[in-house]
């Protein structure tokens, strides 16, 4: 196995001599085998960034396709890993939202990957769209007794995967440039979901989504804790949108008079149906107390913000190629 040495010697190697998206996979995955950070603290996303011209959120995707080929693998020794990953890695992103919502369909894709013979992207998209028509695709995880934590993360990022979508559930500015992005690791005072980057002027604000998805009906206490986490955690950021799955009607109205009885005027609410997001209410003010400064100062310590400000475009969480 390729030590922690050898793996920087690829990363730094990235910064002369572009590397193919499986090797930097590789090696972000050994990487952070051993720690999320490198020595100064900096999460090994943004060191790879930096080295490779990659931005954070296609290599989370990257990580992602990586991880449905070690799946297939696992299942199925005979496929060649390498073979795989010199697949183009948009077709190998759309084959791991595949997987997600068919394991049969997505290990067949990689086989036929790891052989050469992978269908054009065009058709990996209409076998994906086809698989959400039929079951519900990753929203279907809202089913009652059904909602897996990871699952439906990712059905959250699917359906914000449309701009217009994210815009409107944080409220951002209609010109402004937008972004999703994994939460980064290392802040100790927040673990939002993910976070959409607005890009507005010179200025960069940071919208957290926390994901809360309900196992059964009636579930009162986790939606309390929700709660209290969103007052806590929306101090820190320019606006807080909580996201609730398999929530009730009844569970969705508490949810939001809980929101509004404590004044929380920078968190928002939206709710994950099998039709996409349905907005509920928006945040309309800032956080009180405001704590936003404190995580200005640790992303920029670990270039959070540099990463941020790589393009000033709408980029959905699955870019378009």
């Amino acid at each position: 196995m390729e030590s922690h040495q050898d793996a920087l010697a690829v990363i730094e190697a990235a910064r002369e001599h572009p590397q193919p998206w499986g090797s930097i996979a590789l090696t972000l995955s050994r990487l952070q085998e051993e720690s999320q950070t490198d020595s100064g603290g900096k999460p090994w996303t943004y060191v790879v960034s930096e080295a490779t011209g990659w931005t954070v959120h296609q290599l989370n995707q990257m990580l992602r396709a990586l991880a449905t080929i070690k799946a297939a693998h696992a299942r199925d020794p005979a496929i060649d890993v390498t073979g795989a990953l010199e697949a183009p890695y948009t077709s190998m992103e759309i084959v791991s939202r595949i997987a997600r919502i068919s394991p049969v369909e997505g290990e067949r894709l990689v086989r036929a990957a790891a052989g050469g013979d992978l269908p054009i992207l065009r058709k990996l998209r209409s076998i994906h769209q086809e698989l959400v028509a039929t079951n519900g695709g990753p929203a279907n995880v809202r089913s009652a007794g059904q909602v897996n934590g990871r699952l439906f993360r990712s059905a959250c990022l699917d359906a914000f995967d449309d701009v217009a979508t994210l815009r409107a559930s944080v409220g951002a500015e209609a010109r402004s440039g937008l972004r999703m992005m994994p939460w980064p690791r290392g802040f100790d005072y927040a673990s939002p979901t993910f976070v959409a980057l607005e890009r507005c002027r010179e200025t960069v604000r940071v919208h957290a989504m926390g994901c809360v998805g309900l196992r059964d009906k009636s579930q009162y206490a986790p939606l309390m804790t929700a709660v209290r986490a969103a007052g806590f955690e929306s101090t820190f950021f320019d606006s807080y949108v909580m996201v609730l799955g398999n929530a009730s009607r009844d569970e969705v109205a508490e949810t939001r008079k809980r929101l509004e009885d404590l004044g929380l005027c920078s968190v928002g609410l939206s709710v994950l149906t099998e039709e996409g997001i349905r907005v509920v209410m928006r945040p309309v003010g800032l956080p009180s107390p405001d704590r936003r400064p404190i995580l200005r100062a640790h992303w920029t310590a670990i270039g959070a913000y540099e990463e941020s400000l790589k393009s000033d475009t709408d980029v959905p969480q699955h870019p378009r190629p």
